[in-house]
């Protein structure tokens, strides 16, 4: 994400998005109510002689909407904002008519809110960095079994999981070994086609041999991203030897380039101290306004899709109590819901406080 103009005395940002990982910092970003000028495609009616007969031709044309509703779908190419259209060429387009707009990689939009947040600001900056950082690629392979997932600033995506019959040693060798290869074939075919410019690393795993069995196949393709595959151990080829991977010392400094791995550390420090009984954790909303109200609150973590799915009235509750926490000093912490640490903030209802001391 890149920053074209910031004008915040006018409360707007105008950005280029780089990449699709910036579709979900954007998605993130903006909130129902805000106002989002982009260039657009509407399909207009012409009232002459000439024009067609069917529902008319599209037209690209510069609006502004009031955003009602976005749609996402994580990792997919584009994000759809809609709304009633507030400002644009009036002799061709109706205002306060509905129109969606598609959001995808090298758009550039105009961003309009009542107020922008230091957490908001924050995730902007975070998107610029992220662009940034290695995203990488992590293979996993045992004897019929291959999983493939992609890891991000924004989570942890499965690509892939799928499991073959391979035959036993009782086969002919030949046999074996033709199976083997197919096997091979199928997972470097998956590979080869999620490799993109954004891959800056890829981890390659499994028990025994067959890891390295594999790499040489790979190697006999003659694959352009061979010079940066790590090859590691694993204990298998499934979500839970991934994320066992994820955590392993073999690939933490590759994690510490990512928000990842901050992020996970926050969680793992919420439960050590539920473990140790310190009182210095509040995750139900009574214990986190109270706190809030002692200035106690250090750090507060929330899962990005409780702020964003939340009614009008409950977005407007959540921004006045993150509000009040950066105001006392708390930092705000939005966690994705995408990986290992948002699943375990949702665990605790999504949103949790870390506090400063003890609160009664």
């Amino acid at each position: 994400m890149k920053i074209i103009e910031e004008n915040l005395d006018q409360s707007e940002i105008e950005i280029l998005i780089d990449n699709l990982n910036d579709l979900w910092y954007l998605y993130n970003i903006i909130t129902p109510g805000d106002i989002v000028y982009s260039w657009t495609k509407r399909r207009i009616r012409q009232d002459n002689e000439f024009a067609r007969s069917d529902k008319g031709e599209k037209v690209r044309i510069y609006v502004g909407i009031e955003v009602e509703k976005l749609g996402f779908h994580a990792f997919s190419n584009r994000l759809r904002i809609t709304g009633k259209i507030i400002d644009g060429p009036e002799n061709i387009i109706s205002l306060h008519s509905y129109h969606t707009l598609n959001i995808e990689v090298h758009t550039k939009l105009k961003i309009k809110k009542t107020d922008w947040p230091h957490y908001i600001l924050e995730k902007i900056n975070e998107a610029i960095e992220s662009s940034k950082k290695p995203n990488f690629l992590v293979v996993l392979i045992d004897k019929g079994e291959c999983i493939l997932a992609e890891i991000s600033n924004i989570g942890v995506r499965i690509i892939k999981y799928f499991t073959t019959s391979l035959p036993g040693k009782y086969y002919e060798v030949n046999y074996h070994k033709s199976a083997l290869r197919d096997f091979f074939n199928e997972a470097y075919n998956i590979l080869k086609e999620n490799t993109s410019e954004l891959i800056n690393y890829i981890v390659l795993g499994g028990p025994g041999f067959i890891k390295e069995q594999f790499f040489k196949y790979i190697q006999e393709q003659k694959y352009s991203m061979i010079k940066k595959i790590v090859v590691i151990p694993a204990s298998g080829a499934n979500v839970n030897s991934l994320y066992e991977v994820l955590k392993s010392e073999k690939i933490k400094t590759i994690m510490e380039n990512l928000n990842l791995n901050e992020e996970l550390e926050l969680v793992n420090e919420i439960f050590q101290r539920i473990g140790k009984d310190t009182n210095t954790v509040a995750y139900k909303i009574n214990d986190i306004e109270k706190a809030d109200l002692y200035g106690a609150i250090d750090t507060l973590l929330i899962l990005d899709k409780l702020f964003r799915e939340c009614s009008i009235e409950e977005r407007a509750y959540f921004y006045n109590l993150l509000k009040n926490i950066e105001n006392k000093g708390g930092k705000i912490k939005i966690i994705s819901s995408l990986h290992p640490a948002g699943e375990q903030l949702n665990k605790l209802g999504g949103i949790v406080a870390l506090l400063r001391f003890p609160i009664n």
